[in-house]
């Protein structure tokens, strides 16, 4: 199981790590669920669908986390219910799934960070259990003022990526928080 979390600057870097990851997944003859914003989720429709429609799975992710919602909360057992089920679904066809999701960088920019972070935690959960590769996105500039959530974010990945050409400032905070938590991780083997 791999949980990773992506800061990026732009959409253009987005878009290639994205691409990227999804591209990883399928020569890897997994499947691939994409819970996204619409410009990215059409996107990504226009290109993976007519290759590859049996292990190509798209979800609106502002449409699915409403689903997820009760009472303007996170419900664990909606999450279950709905992405869950989906996963363990698609894991059996394939064995193992790539998954790209949005949902938890929509909650931290509604200011919903305890929301966020349960998220997140579920995803964890739901990976200790079927067999998937995680890729979260966060736009860097969320955490410019926060510091301490950015640590937060950190805490509940496995793995940590910013985008290549990080501009001068409080993005190098955030290489230094890469090579603590990849000096931690090996440490820890």
């Amino acid at each position: 199981m791999s949980h990773a979390v992506h800061f990026y600057e732009d959409d253009v870097d987005l878009t290639a790590r994205i691409m990227a990851y999804i591209d990883s997944g399928m020569s890897a003859g997994s499947s691939v669920i994409v819970i996204a914003r619409a410009p990215y989720l059409e996107m990504l429709k226009e290109r993976w669908l007519p290759l590859h429609a049996d292990r190509f799975v798209s979800l609106d992710a502002a449409e699915t986390l409403s689903k997820l919602m009760r009472n303007g909360r996170l419900d664990r057992d909606r999450f279950m219910q709905i992405i869950g089920r989906l996963v363990t679904g698609v894991a059996a066809r394939t064995r193992h799934v790539y998954i790209f999701g949005e949902m938890v960088a929509i909650l931290w920019a509604d200011e919903k960070y305890d929301a966020a972070l349960e998220l997140e935690e579920l995803w964890n959960e739901l990976a200790s259990r079927v067999p998937l590769t995680l890729l979260c996105a966060y736009p860097a500039a969320a955490f410019q003022e926060n510091q301490v959530g950015h640590r937060q974010i950190r805490d509940v990945h496995s793995e940590l990526s910013v985008q290549r050409k990080p501009a001068p400032g409080p993005i190098e905070e955030w290489k230094r928080g890469v090579e603590e938590l990849a000096a931690w991780r090996k440490h820890e083997r």
